[in-house]
């Protein structure tokens, strides 16, 4: 039993290290934060509507800080609860909490390996506050039509330009009326609509631009 128990431990602290999925219960008088990300997949022949995309949100503050892993789907949105604080978009880690330079792509019974963006590595931490909605726009797997002679290529990026990330909130907010959403995604959705409608206020007032981030060649 002595061992099981350590067993569990063990298990247990990896598995933190490798990243906790955010729960989703919770309004903003508790003190957490939430945040909006989206995933898209873009095939040569055009935009996938299956498959999946996991990608760690990680704690700019050392071995004490937060680490998530955030599982998303492609086509939609979704939102996250996390505590406040200063993160950076990174690829997930491995059981045993070793960064890894590749963001991990399920995609038509296939598990695919993307080269992680450089642009998105050298982006400066972000900070999340306290009871606001953070929307971080869209992360984009592009799969390229191969050359002669040459593998398709892929890359991602990280679209977070006003639109995509006004589209991903207002995603969210759509949840609330959407009779095909989880019970749960609709009462986090309500329970969040201040926020939402605020940083969706706050988004439409800002000059449309460029993504900050383009895909790696």
């Amino acid at each position: 039993m002595r061992f099981s128990l350590a067993g569990l431990a063990a298990a247990a602290l990896l598995a933190g290290c490798a990243g906790t999925i955010p729960r989703r219960d919770y309004g903003p008088d508790s003190g957490l934060s939430a945040v909006i990300l989206g995933g898209k997949i873009i095939l040569p022949a055009g935009e996938s509507r299956e498959g999946s995309i996991a990608i760690n949100l990680e704690g700019d503050g050392g071995r004490q800080a937060s680490t998530y892993r955030l599982p998303l789907e492609v086509g939609r949105a979704k939102l996250f609860l996390i505590e406040p604080g200063d993160y950076r978009l990174l690829p997930t880690r491995s059981i045993f909490g070793f960064r890894r330079d590749s963001i991990s792509v399920e995609l038509e019974g296939r598990t695919l390996s993307v080269p992680f963006s450089r642009e998105i590595l050298r982006r400066p931490a972000m900070t999340i506050r306290s009871k606001k909605a953070h929307s971080l726009g869209v992360l984009v797997i592009k799969i390229n039509t191969a050359l002669p002679g040459q593998p398709a290529s892929i890359t991602a990026s990280l679209d977070d330009g006003p639109a995509a990330r006004r589209s991903a909130v207002q995603e969210i907010i759509r949840e609330m009326m959407d009779p095909n959403s989880t019970v749960e995604e609709r009462e986090t959705a309500i329970l969040w609509a201040k926020p939402l409608d605020d940083i969706l206020s706050a988004i439409m007032a800002e000059p449309e631009r460029r993504p900050t981030f383009k895909p790696s060649p």
